[in-house]
């Protein structure tokens, strides 16, 4: 005689497979985030070396964090520190030969002959962010980029940094966004004056203003909610540092209501981990987590940068 399950010997089948799944879905979501985490600092390993390679070329100096132009950039003498960079340099049809030659000097592009891939300046499932939506020039892509120079090192010699292994060159400032076609370094080096454009140590004064490179700026969004989230894998993100190092970084953990100053330079996280604001040495010169001569010991009274 055949025998059927009975309702209640199904119902319990379910329950038992509903409780199983329940147990083993965020362990198989936990070990997806892993091996994006993974492959990422793969990646931003290459970005690292490829950067380094490009300092040996150029006499021991880290790439430029942006193009100059007097005549595009004159409000700041040429330095375009607070404009966006094209990438590939090109894609954008019907330029000057000059906005081509100024594009170039983004760090993404410059060091994309020694990186020879522009795909791994993205992260894989990051939100697109259009800065212009255009049809690029025939035979041209523009590239996603989401991996950000930290400004600061700008034209500095590689040699005289003081922290290699934790003084950060390549982050994902923007979170999890992947900018279409375009890239700027952020933070940045404030210079509106004629001549170079190099880190200057804080001072008490930052100089008064008279020294190009005596103080940091930051790029940021028009609302706190444009930025992507700093949670791109799971509680942080990757950086790469300026031995060329890659190492995942906790981000938008929280210390008496703030971020830890610590360990994180950024300051306000709303509740997706998008930052707000960010923290700056005692003199208010420079986002001290960025800047070269960092001996590593954070100031006992950082000055907060509010955002928003």
């Amino acid at each position: 005689m055949k025998r059927a399950f009975t309702l209640i010997e199904l119902l319990v089948v379910i329950a038992i497979i509903a409780i199983l799944a329940a147990i083993l879905f965020p362990v198989f979501a936990q070990a997806k985030v892993a091996a994006k985490k993974a492959k990422s600092l793969v990646e931003v390993k290459q970005m690292g070396t490829a950067t380094i390679i490009y300092e040996a070329d150029y006499d021991d100096l880290m790439p430029r964090a942006f193009g100059s132009s007097p005549t595009a950039c004159p409000e700041n003498s040429g330095h375009c520190f607070n404009y966006w960079h094209a990438v590939p340099n090109d894609w954008r049809a019907g330029f000057s030969a000059d906005y081509y030659q100024r594009q170039s000097q983004n760090p993404i592009n410059s060091t994309q002959p020694y990186r020879k891939n522009y795909q791994m300046t993205r992260i894989d499932g990051g939100n697109q962010y259009i800065v212009v939506n255009e049809t690029p020039a025939p035979g041209k892509t523009p590239f996603e980029v989401n991996y950000t120079y930290n400004g600061l090192l700008s034209s500095y010699s590689a040699s005289g940094v003081n922290q290699v292994s934790s003084t950060p060159m390549w982050h994902s400032y923007w979170g999890n966004l992947n900018v279409k076609g375009f890239n700027i370094s952020s933070p940045a080096l404030y210079c509106t004056l004629p001549g170079s454009c190099t880190y200057t140590p804080a001072t008490a004064t930052c100089n008064g203003g008279t020294t190009n490179g005596a103080w940091t700026v930051v790029i940021i969004m028009n609302t706190q909610a444009q930025f992507g989230t700093h949670h791109i894998y799971g509680n942080g993100e990757n950086y790469v540092y300026t031995d060329s190092s890659a190492k995942f970084k906790k981000l938008g953990m929280q210390l008496n209501g703030a971020s830890d100053y610590r360990n994180d330079p950024w300051s306000r996280y709303n509740k997706d981990a998008k930052p707000g604001g960010g923290w700056y040495d005692q003199y208010y010169c420079h986002l001290f987590a960025f800047t070269p001569d960092w001996d590593g010991v954070a100031p006992t009274a950082p000055v907060e940068e509010v955002w928003y």
